[in-house]
């Protein structure tokens, strides 16, 4: 018969009784089941000692409002652009060649952005929302609008991916719909933005 984790702790702690001690001597197994618990034990007391006095806690506080993620005034997020990278415009991702390549950190959800400029056809916006590192998960719209007003909708499909095409050079604001959230990305620039 070993012991319960009640007497591993027990043990762990020293404050177990002598059977108890004799037991695990005699045990390959439960000598090496005690091993595992004093670990968790000391990394557990470590824990307990490295806590947070209340001028840490309101550092960490200010740091995660002024860095963390950013809501936007109407309850949803602001995409923070967390890469860009010019890219050859030969270069391709799933097929399409991009100008440039960018990442966006919105709450949750990470937005990959693609934009290539495709000469008198405008320019094409593509890429994929995802919740975390996996694809979305649910189906949305992204709406793209110029500084008049004008916008241009493209659906986001179940696995988070958009496409927009024939835009011209410009500013424009992005915005991304799933579901009842909502992602704003206030300055997408493409081509030199005139």
């Amino acid at each position: 018969m070993h012991l319960t984790d009640t007497k591993f702790v027990d043990l762990a702690l020293h404050r177990a009784e002598a059977d108890a001690a004799a037991h695990v001597e005699r045990c390959q197994a439960c000598k090496v089941e005690l091993e595992r618990w004093v670990r968790v034990v000391t990394e557990l007391q470590e824990l307990e000692r490295a806590a947070l006095d209340e001028a840490e806690v309101h550092r960490l506080s200010s740091l995660f409002t002024a860095y963390g993620p950013t809501r936007n005034q109407v309850g949803g997020w602001l995409a923070t652009l967390l890469r860009s990278s010019a890219a050859p415009a030969t270069a391709g991702v799933r097929g399409r060649s991009a100008n440039e390549l960018r990442e966006y950190q919105a709450g949750p959800h990470v937005i990959l952005v693609q934009l290539a400029d495709n000469g008198r056809q405008g320019w094409t916006v593509h890429g994929q929302v995802l919740a975390g590192e996996a694809p979305l998960g649910g189906e949305g719209d992204l709406v793209i609008t110029d500084a008049k007003g004008h916008g241009t909708t493209a659906s986001i499909d179940s696995d988070g991916e958009f496409h927009c095409a024939g835009l011209p050079s410009g500013r424009y604001t992005a915005t991304w719909w799933i579901g009842s959230t909502r992602i704003d990305e206030p300055e997408l620039m493409l081509g030199d933005g005139v």
